[in-house]
């Protein structure tokens, strides 16, 4: 009868535990193949990254030396690259609304490029509070390495 038992405990222990490692492996999959699609697009364009951030299937990089800000989306057989030069950027904000967060960044020539942070389509609809704290933190590092051009005069 305790061999019964020993393996009755084997098996629920499995049952339970096997499906949150898998989980658990499946998402860190995930995060290293986000991961390395990011350096690999910086490694492209020539960047060394000091700053990264992966999540779901969205990725920022930026090049605190160059200035650069890299973006890769990958949703289904959709990837989306975008790279900016922060120099070139005049303002940046975030666009919010219940299903969407958005990152925009307007360039001197009045150009706007966004970057799609959170989208209730793709993500968690339960995550967007997440989201537009990671949106806050980016802009927040960004906005310290944009420069304005002088207004001109009437």
């Amino acid at each position: 009868m305790k061999t019964a038992e020993i393996i009755f405990g084997i098996f629920f222990t499995a049952a339970i535990f096997g499906p949150l490692f898998y989980l658990y492996h499946w998402s860190n999959r995930r995060k290293t193949k986000m991961m390395n699609a990011l350096q690999l697009l910086a490694k492209q364009h020539g960047l060394q990254l000091s700053e990264t951030e992966v999540w779901n299937d969205k990725g920022l990089g930026y090049d605190l030396a160059k200035k650069v800000l890299i973006y890769i989306d990958i949703q289904n057989q959709s990837v989306t690259e975008k790279t900016v030069n922060i120099q070139d950027v005049q303002e940046i904000k975030i666009i919010t609304n219940r299903d969407i967060v958005t990152i925009q960044l307007l360039k001197h020539t009045r150009e706007a490029i966004n970057l799609e942070i959170f989208n209730t389509l793709f993500d968690e609809p339960l995550n967007g509070g997440y989201h537009l704290l990671l949106a806050k933190k980016w802009v927040d590092l960004l906005n310290k390495d944009i420069k304005t051009l002088p207004k001109r005069a009437a």
